[in-house]
């Protein structure tokens, strides 16, 4: 196949047809060049070299349409298909447990570390959580961090959502990996405003490179990364706090009890 007949094909995927117009403006230059050159070459030794510098032009624009075209299909087919990009990790549904009054919080499923803090994390892989430490109030609730372990041979987004198992009230995400829409704000004892979130999301194919806490936190730093997420819970929450994790090809769900400022020790 030749080069005009790819980019004629690609002008005709992804544009309106234009019945040869492309093809007839070529040849209708080739043509008045090889007249121009019989018949006022003596006036005008400029005119064949300005024919082709436009078809020159004509081409490099048909190549990039080209290629830009493949590109954008290209990433438009990997973006949808099923469990890739954010926006299909958000379409999923929430599986989180139901609880029923009374019923204590249903912390797990533990997972061995090998050295994480009291050697104890959560999770099923190919993430893991910490303990929840809440350690700063405002008027709205209570903030703190998050360690997050992610598998180091993971790759592509990893969507985290999560919300409050008694008061059914979902936990609020800021800073760094904070995600989606801002769903309020406030602001600490100092005036530091912040923007809530109820998404975080993770970039494993650009991991952190200085975050990771001392092996005292949590064993095999050279097959997990961590990730220090920072959550808020609202005045009256529980602490009993689920987490649903997406990513290409998985959907895994623990439970964690938070323990520190404005709420009971478990």
């Amino acid at each position: 196949m030749s080069l005009r007949t790819d980019i004629q094909m690609a002008f005709d995927e992804l544009t309106p047809s234009t019945h040869g117009m492309a093809e007839r403006i070529v040849g209708s230059m080739l043509a008045n060049r090889s007249r121009s050159r019989a018949m006022f070459a003596w006036s005008n030794p400029l005119r064949g070299a300005t024919s082709m510098l436009a078809l020159i032009l004509v081409l490099v624009v048909a190549v990039g349409v080209l290629a830009g075209g493949r590109l954008y299909r290209d990433w438009s087919a990997f973006n949808n298909q099923p469990g890739n990009g954010l926006a299909a990790l958000e379409a999923r549904p929430m599986h989180l447990p139901v609880l029923v009054p009374g019923q204590d919080c249903p912390i797990g499923p533990k997972a061995d570390l090998q050295g994480a803090g009291n050697g104890e994390g959560f999770g099923e892989g190919p993430v893991f959580g910490m303990p929840i430490g809440l350690d700063t109030k405002s008027t709205w609730g209570s903030y703190g961090y998050q360690w997050l372990l992610t598998r180091r041979d993971l790759a592509g987004p990893v969507l985290v959502r999560a919300k409050d198992l008694v008061t059914g009230k979902a936990v609020v995400f800021v800073g760094t990996y904070a995600a989606g829409p801002v769903t309020g704000k406030d602001s600490d004892r100092n005036g530091f405003a912040v923007k809530q979130h109820h998404e975080a999301l993770l970039d494993t194919n650009h991991p952190p490179e200085d975050t990771n806490p001392p092996e005292v936190y949590f064993g095999g730093s050279d097959r997990l990364v961590a990730w220090q997420i920072t959550l808020g819970l609202q005045r009256g929450a529980s602490g009993c706090v689920a987490y649903q994790i997406d990513g290409p090809g998985f959907s895994e769900v623990f439970v964690v009890q938070a323990v520190g400022t404005g709420l009971t020790p478990n």
